[in-house]
Order: C-alpha cells, then sequence, then structure tokens
C-alpha cells in the first residue's frame, strides 16, 4: 500500500498543478462596459448586465450584481467619467440584483420597491436598504391584467421583474 501511495502521490500533485491554475483563470470574471445612446451605458459581470447613466450632476447606477463587480463598476466610472456615484437603483429585491449595494452605501440615495427594504433585512443582506421606495398604485378600475409568460415563477407583486408588468 505504501508503495503505490508514494506512485500516485506524484501524479496528484502534477495534477493539482495542471489543473488548479485552469480553474483560477476559468473562474475570472468578464466584465464589460458598452455604450448604448448618449450617456447610457450597459454593464456587463459574467452572464448579467445592468445599466448605469452619466449624468452632469453624477451617475445613476441600477443592480449592482455582486460586491466584486459593483466594485470593479466603481473603479471603472471613477476612471473613465469621473463623477460620483449619486444614486443606486434596485430593479427588484433578488440577492442577484441587489447584492453589492454595499459598495456605494456611503455615497448613494438607493431606490427600489416598498417591499425591497423587508427582503433585505429579512437574509441579512450588507446592501443598504432603500431611502426612496416606489410603488404605483392602480386607480379604481383602470388595472390591466397582467400577462405572465410564466406565471409559476411569479411569486407577487413584491418581484418586480418582466413576469409582473402589464402588457
Amino acid at each position: 500500500m505504501k508503495n503505490l501511495v508514494s506512485r500516485l502521490f506524484p501524479a496528484a500533485v502534477l495534477a493539482m498543478v495542471l489543473v488548479v491554475p485552469g480553474i483560477a483563470v476559468a473562474q475570472d470574471a468578464k466584465r464589460a462596459i458598452t455604450p448604448i445612446a448618449g450617456d447610457l451605458y450597459r454593464f456587463l459581470n459574467n452572464l448579467h448586465y445592468s445599466v448605469f447613466l452619466v449624468t452632469s450632476e453624477g451617475v445613476i447606477v441600477t443592480d449592482p450584481i455582486n460586491e466584486e463587480a459593483a466594485t470593479w463598476l466603481e473603479a471603472e466610472i471613477t476612471k473613465r467619467f469621473n463623477q460620483p456615484i449619486k444614486y443606486l437603483v434596485l430593479s427588484h429585491d433578488h440577492r442577484d440584483h441587489s447584492a453589492g449595494g454595499e459598495v456605494f452605501a456611503d455615497t448613494v440615495t438607493v431606490i427600489a420597491h416598498e417591499n425591497a427594504k423587508a427582503a433585505i433585512l429579512g437574509e441579512g443582506r450588507p446592501t443598504p436598504v432603500p431611502d426612496i421606495n416606489f410603488f404605483r398604485p392602480h386607480a379604481p378600475g383602470t388595472r390591466r391584467q397582467a400577462r405572465r409568460t410564466h406565471p409559476h415563477r411569479t411569486k407577487s407583486f413584491r418581484q418586480l421583474d418582466r413576469h409582473a408588468f402589464p402588457r
């Protein structure tokens, strides 16, 4: 048995030396900023997209995705536009959209749906809770039927996503 281990150990070490760097390279995030129109930009982090708008008064950032992505985005905005990030808009409370907001916590006003605060606090996320809430109630008799392409995925209106918007 000792002889078998002594023969396999060098092979195992060699495999680790060859495989582990490949895993590390594969885990590097693919990030990019692409102009959309005017001062509106798309931000890519792996397979997630977000947008930001550069104004003369500062930058409006949406969905920071995660802490690493938000840190990278903040550095890129500072380098490219030399404008402070003033607002962070969370489209909805899912972690893959709202995580990373803590990177901007000291400088931004956070805007999100009125139910986002409960989800952020309930899960103990470091993302700052909204300073400004939004919810557009419908006037009596004017609410249109929501078109739900995947009704089993829509839990409630607290998810402000593409499945909850009326046609």
